[in-house]
């Protein structure tokens, strides 16, 4: 043990060698490779077990009067300056941040990823800022995280003042903030307003989509006007969100018009009114050729309809979903009829997958899936296990053990059609003579029938029960917007759109005297407080 402690030295002598090597490695390199890596902890090993063997003459030296006041402290900061240096590099080559925000302030939704995952092409992001502005630091720190999540995007700082034809070329005028989206073949997207997460991510998908999606809105069954987004009860602000994205809506009155081919998705939202036998063959005939169909509709409506629904494997009883689980409640509502559904209530799908919070149902009625040949039907949002269904109008308040649907009571289902051909649809038949202007309501069940019907699979029909999720008093709880957006996405196959939207957030308001009492207690009063510390320190060293 003497003769390994008398030659330790030699292993404290390897050690700083090995550890020099891994510096000059990293410098030469310019990584932290597998090489780098071993000679750095063969280094610290060697290093440790000098100082194990030779611990008493270190302990020694250490306490030694000369030491501490002469090599000490120029070893001591030298070591601080390499282990700065050290920290610094390994900060530099894994940059990670932490959000510690309570609504996950700075970090990107699901959503924008998503999107951020599928974009292809570069991107030429043009910033109009002043310099040092505070706009200029919130947007080149909101860029920062996109380009971390994609190396598409190509972030140029213009200021307008000091580029005036560039921001002549692109009718900018204000220094406030402006953001051009633009791609190779010159196609561009414009934020105006402070660029925020949610406007930068809408604007990229716009711009990279290259074909507008046309969404009809069922009318002519009293269904809610899709202008209305003053009511509580209209949907006018989910239409103002689809328009916002790479949406078209268009009214479709059915009975009349029929549906379009040039339909992408068909919205049916609450008819108070029910569907004649030819419209319900007309919705046969689309779905038979691969279209998409999203219903909304709550209890006691359109029941001849609702019945239809089992020729796509689906179905909607004519009752109402009650809920008794205390976490599927919301907070301040005292009924089992408002449906809050989150977590195991969301089933796997990429309508629902994404969805993080909670879905808000007002009230719902239950949905049913069948098992069909050709056709494909899945539960995506069910109740908890206390949730039962009470036929509508009856007795709601008590909990009927006879029902016939106890427990995980669905009330969201989707259906994709493999086989076309078992809908059966009606053969075409000759349109009827006009009565004033207007077909007669009733007439040929295939009247409105394709004369040249090409079945064709892959058709998708999703079903809520319930419409008031979407509405202008409930869009904005919880998930609601992002499962109605989602639902549009997943219809049109647009799988970059689908996610959990970013939140708003909270944001720190501050008035000008706060402002200026944060600014002294910066810029004064610390500083202050930390030199008069200093002073008395030196004052009570020296007189002590």
């Amino acid at each position: 043990m003497e003769l390994m402690t008398r030659w330790s030295w030699t292993l404290g002598l390897l050690g700083v060698m090995s550890v020099g090597g891994g510096v000059i490695l990293w410098k030469l390199t310019g990584e932290v490779d597998g090489t780098t890596r071993a000679f750095l902890a063969v280094g610290g090993l060697l290093l440790v077990l000098y100082g194990l063997l030779d611990r008493e003459q270190l302990k020694d030296t250490v306490k030694a009067r000369s030491f501490q006041y002469n090599s000490g402290s120029g070893l001591l900061v030298v070591l601080a300056v390499a282990a700065c240096m050290a920290t610094y590099g390994l900060a530099r080559k894994y940059d990670n941040t932490w959000d510690l925000t309570r609504g996950k302030r700075y970090t990107l939704s699901d959503h924008t990823k998503t999107v951020l995952a599928s974009v292809s092409e570069p991107v030429e992001v043009l910033a109009f800022f002043k310099r040092q502005s505070n706009e200029f630091y919130d947007f080149q720190e909101l860029v920062g995280r996109y380009q971390e999540h994609s190396v598409q995007l190509d972030v140029q700082w213009l200021d307008p003042l000091r580029n005036p034809s560039i921001a002549a070329e692109y009718d900018v005028t204000s220094d406030v903030g402006v953001v051009v989206l633009k791609t190779a073949d010159g196609r561009t997207q414009r934020i105006d307003l402070l660029p925020t997460e949610e406007r930068l991510t809408k604007r990229l998908v716009l711009l990279l989509s290259r074909s507008q999606h046309k969404i009809c809105w069922s009318m002519g069954h009293g269904e809610p006007d899709p202008d209305d987004d003053a009511t509580e009860l209209g949907l006018g602000s989910a239409v103002v969100e689809l328009e916002a994205g790479n949406y078209q809506v268009v009214r479709q009155v059915i009975p009349t018009q029929g549906i379009s081919r040039d339909c992408e998705v068909l919205v049916i939202a609450r008819p108070e009114i029910d569907w004649l036998p030819f419209e319900r063959e007309a919705l046969a005939a689309y779905l038979a050729e691969n279209g998409r169909v999203f219903l909304m509709m709550e209890p006691g409506l359109a029941p001849d309809l609702a019945l239809e629904l089992e020729r796509y494997g689906l179905g909607l009883a004519d009752n109402v979903v009650l809920d008794d689980n205390a976490d599927n409640q919301f907070m301040g509502v005292d009924d089992s009829r408002f449906l809050v559904l989150h977590g195991r209530n969301l089933l796997s799908h990429k309508i629902t997958s994404s969805l993080g919070a909670a879905v808000i149902l007002p009230m719902a009625r239950a949905t049913e899936v069948m098992q069909l040949d050709g056709i494909v039907a899945q539960e995506l949002i069910t109740a908890s296990h206390q949730s039962w269904r009470e036929p509508f109008g009856s007795n709601l308040t008590t909990f009927d053990i006879n029902d016939q649907i106890i427990g995980n009571v669905p009330v969201m289902a989707v259906s994709v059609i493999e086989d076309p051909t078992v809908l059966q649809v009606a053969a075409a038949e000759p349109q009827p003579e006009l009565i004033d202007g207007q077909p007669p309501l009733l007439g040929a069940i295939g009247r409105a029938i394709p004369a040249d019907l090409a079945p064709k699979p892959g058709g998708r029909l999703v079903v809520i029960g319930d419409s008031e999720f979407a509405s202008n008093g409930y869009l904005s709880l919880g998930n609601n917007l992002d499962l109605f957006l989602n639902t549009i996405a997943w219809l049109v196959e647009e799988e970059n759109q689908i996610g959990e939207r970013p939140e708003l957030g909270e944001a720190l308001t501050l008035t000008e005297l706060q402002s200026g009492l944060v600014c002294v207690l910066a810029n004064l009063l610390v500083p202050g407080l930390a030199l008069l510390l200093a002073v008395m320190a030196r004052i009570r060293k020296r007189y002590l």
